[in-house]
């Protein structure tokens, strides 16, 4: 059973477990499991669209360039890259508070799941 509770958590731990259920979108899993995934993701996205809006303000800043694929470019590839990873672990190391309903999913549900997709979900989901 889901409980809807505000959660503090950091900015790059909501980013990754909201880029590990954009994941497993194309998984086809029970429905109910399906539904309780896709109303967290459905909160977590506006912390995403944060950090990614964040990223590309750092990148103009620098005078860089990022593709459509994140692929970031500086003219100081050195000075300007290691100004913008500084940035972005500060964002990433920052404190949110994000109002969801934590879902309980049992594992038999999933028929597969990475490692990596599980580290960035812990906290965010009951694995049963």
């Amino acid at each position: 059973m889901e409980t809807e509770k505000k959660i503090t958590t950091k900015q790059g731990k909501a980013t990754r477990a909201y880029i590990a259920l954009a994941n497993m979108s194309q998984k086809v899993l029970p429905a109910n499991a399906a539904l309780r995934l896709f109303k967290l993701k459905k909160a977590l996205k506006d912390a995403f669209e944060f950090e990614s809006e964040q990223e590309k303000l750092y990148v103009a800043e620098l005078g860089g360039e990022m593709d459509q694929n994140g692929i970031v470019k500086f003219k100081d590839p050195v000075g300007d890259n290691k100004i913008f990873q500084d940035r972005r672990k500060e964002l990433e190391d920052t404190d949110i508070e994000i109002e969801l309903e934590v879902p309980t999913v049992a594992l038999n549900e999933i028929k597969e799941l990475s490692m990596a997709d599980l580290e960035a979900l812990e906290g965010f989901v009951n694995f049963k």
